[in-house]
């Protein structure tokens, strides 16, 4: 398999943990952080709330993989395109 294909398969098995990754953080995070005495409910389960911290925190370094992978996959036809696809996916 060359590099360049790779990288392609690598940037779809980023782009499933990266969605996976971020609704299981969301679902965690989410009927914690609602309502007007969110910051008890925090306190009350941190366990929880670590989890779903940490299922972002895999999502961001996905979506950062990403960005890197495909600026090594479109350099070599745009490096404009490639620049701006790794800038939006770091701003993201």
């Amino acid at each position: 398999m060359t590099s360049e294909k790779r990288n392609l398969t690598a940037i779809g098995i980023l782009y499933l943990l990266a969605m996976l990754s971020s609704m299981a953080g969301f679902y965690i995070i989410s009927p914690l952080i609602t309502g007007q005495e969110y910051l008890q409910g925090i306190t009350q389960n941190k366990g929880s709330f670590s989890f779903g911290v940490l299922f972002q925190l895999v999502n961001n370094a996905a979506v950062i993989t990403i960005g890197i992978l495909f600026f090594v996959v479109l350099k070599k036809y745009s490096e404009k395109m490639a620049i701006t696809i790794l800038s939006t996916r770091l701003l993201v």
